[in-house]
């Protein structure tokens, strides 16, 4: 049994190495000339004509083949026929080439090779003129194309890469039936011509540096398939044109900030290889936001093969001292009405002016319950700059007569409905209530903290009306405090520009926007002290989520009497940008533009539909209440008035 298996063994040892015997891999073999027509000791003017083949497997890539010193003629083909012209060649022996390479050898470093050697002789119609013989394929009836005895360049030393070169083309035909020309990069002005002689251009752009062809066919005018056109290739050098030297735009939006604030250095360079701002390497082209703590000197760098330019500029930094106080005074216009322990003041350009009674304060047409902080405390209050009393309508008549013609001239003084607890100075006239006192009829009610002594003493009933009138006020001064800090009212129409972006884009654009203001005024507001604090800024470039602004007086297709405003959806490459708006061009409706140009007459606000409050400005106030308020006048204020 033994035995058995080891003869089993055997054959199936022996059937193996057969099975693998029979079926060899192909190795690239040596490529092979076939044929050449004519024999050897053809007349030089003669069309050779060369049938090369070879056996191959899958790592062969191709053939090439050549006559003498011709141009090498290609093919991906395992066996193919290549015809050579001699009409510009000498009597001579000339040696036959024949290479193949494999996949990876693109270089023909490593070539397997075949040669012969071929006899030109100076036979009838030497010397390569029209009148060689025409030669056929064997076995076949239509000619080999026309010699091609020149192709020459104009420079011929070479050129720059990007230049026009002049190639003269000619061939031993006196009637050729097409001559076609393939450059190796660029493009020629005559892909096909017709005669035996002419001139073409070649436009070397695109083109790479070293040496590149042009590769020239002709057929015979009974070839129209090109089957046995005679090809040649024309060389020729092409050097690198001259680096460009880089160049670098830098620039800066706002170059003059307050400590805290930041902006947006941009740049962008031509022909340059690497691009550094103080040592950072950064896009060739881009932006970058900076918030520098203190004046600060920024440089950029290009560096290309042609050269360097360096570009720079300066952030100025303004520091505001920690001792200086901010000026509250912008919160309040003249007439507004302050408190600060249980003094009472008059607001008059940007200065406080103490208010010595009630009296004064009705005598001016300011109603008692104007009084309105603004949710400063009275620390914050006491740094505005203080001015001279306003004087005393009882006692000074004709010194308070004097103040309020000068501030106060259009005001009507306001009686108040019900006695009141201070004496009334007899110059001061009843009147009925006026749209200009801003207040409407003083209740006569003593402001809360007022250190004035009541003279004759009021009555109990007077105390108790006294007290409920200040709890009125009281709350309603808070009220509206607070309501310094919310949103104003939305624009009454969504369908016109300027309520479609406050209304549904922009909710914090109504933090520093005027009321119903129009489209061209939107810059001014945005460049306001007010805006300005709320991080609100004006540029001349866009940005996604910025309210793109349209000046009045023809600029574009805008509106010219009140201009346009549109919510920048996005910004494109090309530095257009879409918008979301309505009522362009008057329709009132909303819609959407894409590719809007940027117009020099247009405007960019940045920050103004996220605001955010500055450090120094009141919050939102956070009431204590008196002890004297009662639990109910609580209640309807935090219930109703601060919702």
């Amino acid at each position: 049994m033994k035995n058995l298996f080891k003869v089993f063994s055997v054959f199936v040892v022996v059937g193996i190495i057969a099975s693998l015997s029979t079926t060899p891999a192909l190795a690239l073999g040596n490529p092979q000339i076939d044929s050449v027509s004519p024999g050897s000791g053809a007349p030089v003017g003669s069309n050779v004509c060369i049938r090369v083949s070879i056996n191959w497997d899958d790592e062969y890539r191709a053939m090439r083949v050549r006559f003498g010193s011709e141009g090498w003629q290609e093919s991906s083909e395992t066996s193919f026929e290549r015809c050579f012209g001699t009409g510009h060649l000498s009597p001579g022996t000339y040696q036959i080439r024949v290479e193949a390479s494999r996949k990876d050898d693109n270089s023909w470093s490593n070539p397997n090779v075949a040669t012969q050697n071929y006899e030109l002789t100076a036979g009838s119609g030497g010397g390569g003129g029209n009148t060689s013989p025409t030669k056929t394929p064997s076995g076949g009836s239509v000619p080999y194309g026309p010699n091609i005895s020149q192709i020459s360049f104009s420079p011929s030393g070479g050129a720059q890469v990007g230049a026009n070169v002049n190639v003269h083309i000619k061939v031993d035909s006196n009637n050729p039936g097409a001559i076609s020309l393939t450059p190796s990069c660029g493009n020629t002005a005559h892909a096909e011509h017709t005669s035996p002689e002419f001139d073409t251009t070649w436009n070397t752009s695109g083109c790479g540096a070293g040496e590149q062809f042009i590769r020239v066919c002709a057929r015979h005018k009974d070839d129209p398939n090109w089957t046995y056109a005679t090809c040649k290739k024309g060389f020729y050098q092409l050097s690198s044109p001259p680096s460009q030297a880089p160049t670098a735009d830098f620039w800066v939006d706002d170059d003059s900030l307050v400590q805290g604030e930041c902006t947006d250095l941009r740049w962008k360079t031509t022909n340059a290889e690497q691009v550094d701002i103080d040592g950072t390497v950064v896009a060739k082209s881009g932006s970058s936001t900076v918030c520098p703590g203190i004046t600060t000197r920024y440089s950029l760098k290009a560096v290309g093969s042609g050269g360097t330019a360096t570009r720079s500029l300066t952030v100025t930094v303004s520091t505001i001292s920690a001792t200086d106080a901010p000026d509250y005074s912008r919160y309040f216009s003249t007439g507004d009405v302050i408190q600060i322990g249980s003094d009472i003041f008059v607001i008059v350009n940007g200065q406080r002016r103490l208010v010595p009674n009630p009296e004064t304060l009705d005598a001016l047409g300011i109603t008692r319950s104007m009084i309105n902080n603004r949710g400063l405390n009275g620390t914050q209050l006491a740094t505005i700059s203080r001015g001279s009393d306003i004087p005393d309508v009882k006692r000074d008549r004709s010194g308070f007569d004097a103040f309020k013609s000068q501030y106060f001239p259009h005001t009507t003084p306001i009686v108040p409905a019900s006695p009141t607890p201070f004496s009334q100075p007899e110059s001061v006239q009843p009147s009925q209530e006026s749209e200009s006192n801003g207040g409407g009829v003083s209740t006569g009610q003593q402001p809360l903290g007022w250190d004035v002594s009541p003279d004759p003493y009021p009555s109990a009933t007077d105390r108790v009306q006294s007290w409920f009138e200040s709890v009125l006020d009281f709350i309603s001064s808070e009220a509206k405090a607070y309501s310094e800090w919310l949103p104003r009212n939305d624009f009454p129409d969504s369908t016109e520009c300027v309520g479609f972006v406050a209304n549904t884009k922009c909710r914090d654009a109504l933090y520093w926007l005027d009321y119903e203001a129009h489209a061209y005024k939107w810059v001014d507001m945005a460049s306001s002290e007010k805006a300005r604090e709320l991080g609100v800024r004006v540029y001349t470039t866009p940005q996604p989520g910025d309210i793109a602004v349209w000046d009045r007086g023809g600029c574009g297709e805008a509106n010219s009497t009140y201009g346009h405003v549109a919510y920048v959806s996005s910004v494109n490459p090309d530095g257009t940008f879409n918008v979301v708006e309505s009522n362009w061009s008057g329709n009132h409706r909303e819609g959407r533009r894409a590719n809007v140009e940027v117009l020099s007459c247009m405007s960019f606000i940045r920050g103004g539909c996220n605001v955010t409050l500055p450090a120094e400005s009141p919050a939102p106030p956070s009431l204590s209440y008196p002890w004297w308020v009662p639990d109910f006048a609580k209640q309807f204020y935090d219930e109703y008035l601060r919702r």
